[in-house]
């Protein structure tokens, strides 16, 4: 076919393709060029090469298609001379074009499949049947044919160090345009390189050529990086296109200069580093390690910073920081940007905190929001730039920054209006912030003060002397809701609400007895009323909270004069809305709190044995007789908290006859202690 190319072939959408991509689909059919002898067609490296010019170049120009030739052949074939000469001519283009990749031949002998068709091919046939043993194959050398010269291997040689030398220089220029060689194929590159490194050992002048160009470039960009008059955070956009730029190039000239890294380098190990491990050595030497070029960065990221904190809301250029980070991390300079990062977040929140602080000294609650959303504010922030890793160095060394010495104030200053307005939520955040920093401390002592200093004024408030305990029970379900919800504790058995020595004035002296009185009143009232209309549940609970305060009761003694006094008037009179209630109360004030609570147990054996007694005299008694209608209760002195009878009760003369009548062995038998 003509060079000149048909206008359907020109535009083809094929023909827009560059070379070495054209070049890579063609490479798909590498493999061994099998023919047959007896078959004159061409393979499909020719028919390719014959489409147009450009498919004929792109297939020509690479070598790798060409370094493989095989030969099928049998016996009649070998006859036909004009198939041989074909064949041989082809044979020798694919020697000219594999260059030095070399050619690998293969023979092979098949069998024939048709039968024979004359004398001539079965004679032959014959002969070769007659020869045993391995075919010898000789190249013998046609003097005709001019040898190479030493000049040419040597001009050869110069040809394939320049290719090589051009196309570094070409991709280690970052105004080349394009960055990449375009006067000749990827495979020839590829090529040259194999025949730099093994025909010709040149690796040693490729890896001062290399590392030459490597120096010139970098510090040829550092200036032209320097002198860029981009704003701050545009011109770190600047510095991640020229990382990305460099890392694309080192990359495409790894793949190119195989043999360099596969052969030399590996041959003159540790001592020569590999293209991507130098290339990357130097770069980080004389772009990152440049210490204007350092601070021109730490400037940019400050000016970055600090405009987004000052205007709440990202940057337009935020989105560069992941790539600089990514390029950071690549060339193993990320722990230097972390730390400018974190020392950066520290100084700043540090200075806004003291501002603030005086800017809010009558709001602390306020200063306290303000935190908060800063600290919100920063983990937004370190999760959309930053590594999973930073998030947690970032976000404490901002609470602590914004914090420091500001807890003492901020718990003694809002604790009150949490508890006030029961903000409890609000409190739990300050907890859990202040536990982060490690200093709670002061809000554990401003929790105590509260409670100890309400503590005392219900117990200093004489004119509501009956409604102490209630008050008091209202809060210590405060300070138990406290610890639960806020603190996330469970409450102790003894919370700073304990109105002990300290909680309790000088100025009353009495208020223990009072305290242990009201108690005794309190823990009587839900056992009086009874269960009523709350559950099984809410009962024992309003029950064990009574009995909570007893714990903090500083005269027990007293307490337990009073409660048994008020136990038997209930048992006596009938008030009590369930004896197996105050059987159980007793139990539990015996096993829990005090065990000479089990006095209360004989009044309770006292009342069943009265009942009786009394239930066997009246058996014995006329329904109708005035007796029959006697309910007496026998008490033992020692059980009950009576004090001693002062004067006799004036009974009618019937009464007094009766009581007068001798008691039956039985009943003295049943209770000889009788009053």
């Amino acid at each position: 076919m003509a060079d000149e190319e048909p206008q359907s072939v020109q535009s083809s959408p094929i023909s827009t393709l560059h070379p070495d991509v054209l070049g890579e689909i063609f490479g798909q059919c590498d493999g061994i060029y099998t023919i047959y002898i007896e078959d004159p067609r061409p393979p499909l490296h020719y028919t390719l090469s014959n489409v147009c010019t450009k498919w004929r170049e792109t297939v020509q120009g690479r070598p790798s298609l060409w370094r493989k030739f095989g030969i099928n052949f049998n016996d009649e074939a070998m006859e036909n001379a004009e198939h041989l000469e074909i064949h041989t001519r082809r044979l020798d283009i694919c020697l000219r074009l594999s260059g030095a990749l070399g050619l690998q031949l293969e023979l092979r002998k098949i069998a024939r499949l048709d039968t024979d068709s004359d004398i001539a091919s079965s004679s032959f046939r014959s002969r070769s049947k007659a020869l045993k043993g391995p075919i010898t194959i000789k190249v013998i050398p046609d003097d005709s044919v001019p040898r190479v010269s030493q000049a040419s291997r040597e001009q050869d040689k110069t040809k394939q160090f320049n290719d090589v030398r051009k196309c570094i220089a070409t991709l280690l220029t970052p105004s080349r345009d394009p960055p990449y060689p375009i006067w000749c194929t990827f495979d020839s590159i590829y090529s040259a390189c194999r025949s730099v490194v093994i025909v010709h050992d040149d690796g040693q002048r490729l890896h001062n050529t290399l590392r030459q160009f490597l120096d010139r470039e970098m510090v040829t960009s550092l200036c032209k990086i320097l002198q860029a008059k981009e704003e701050p955070v545009e011109w770190i956009a600047l510095l991640v296109k020229f990382c990305e730029w460099f890392e694309t190039q080192v990359a495409l000239l790894t793949s190119l200069l195989t043999y360099y890294d596969q052969v030399y380098v590996v041959n003159h190990s540790p001592y020569i580093l590999s293209i991507h491990d130098e290339a990357y050595s130097v770069f980080a030497e004389r772009i990152f390690e440049n210490p204007q070029l350092s601070k021109r960065l730490q400037d940019s990221l400050s000016s970055w910073l600090h405009w987004e904190r000052d205007n709440h809301e990202p940057h337009e250029y935020r989105e560069t920081i992941p790539k600089l980070i990514k390029h950071l991390t690549t060339h193993n300079q990320f722990a230097a940007f972390e730390q400018y990062y974190i020392d950066n977040s520290q100084l700043y929140y540090q200075k806004e905190s003291e501002k603030k602080a005086r800017d809010l000294l009558e709001n602390p609650l306020q200063f306290f929001k303000d935190v908060q959303t800063r600290i919100q504010e920063e983990e937004a922030r370190s999760e959309a730039v930053l590594p999973v890793g930073s998030w947690g160095l970032v976000r404490q060394v901002t609470e602590a920054a914004l914090l420091d010495d500001r807890a003492e104030w901020l718990a003694n200053s809002t604790l009150g209006s949490f508890m006030t307005s029961k903000d409890l939520k609000t409190l739990g955040d300050m907890y859990t912030l202040f536990s982060r920093i490690n200093d709670l401390k002061p809000l554990e002592k401003a929790y105590q003060e509260y409670f100890q200093k309400h503590v005392e004024q219900v117990v200093k408030d004489s004119a509501k002397d009956e409604d102490m305990v209630q008050r008091l029970l209202d809060l210590k379900s405060l300070a138990d809701d406290a610890l639960s919800t806020a603190f996330l504790v469970s409450p102790p058995t003894v919370t700073p609400l304990t109105p002990g020595t300290s909680a309790v004035p000088e100025k009353r002296p009495d208020q223990a007895f009072t305290y242990a009185l009201n108690t005794a009143f309190t823990l009587g009232f839900p056992v009086e009323e009874g269960q009523g209309t709350l559950s099984y549940a809410g009962y024992q609970g309003l029950l064990d909270a009574a009995l909570a305060l007893y714990r903090f009761s500083e005269d027990k003694d007293v307490f337990r004069t009073f409660y048994h006094r008020l136990l038997a008037k209930r048992l006596l009179v009938g008030k009590s809305a369930s004896d197996d209630v105050e059987a159980a109360m007793l139990k539990k004030l015996k096993e829990k709190y005090d065990p000479e609570f089990g006095m209360g147990e004989d009044m309770f054996k006292d009342l069943t044995l009265s009942k009786e007694m009394m239930k066997d005299y009246h058996t014995r008694q006329d329904k109708a007789s005035l007796p029959n209608k006697l309910n007496a209760v026998i008490l033992q002195q020692s059980a009950w908290p009576f004090s001693a009878t002062k004067q006799l009760v004036d009974l009618p003369a019937d009464l007094k006859k009766e009581l007068n009548t001798p008691v039956p062995a039985v009943v003295v038998q049943h209770h000889t202690s009788i009053t």
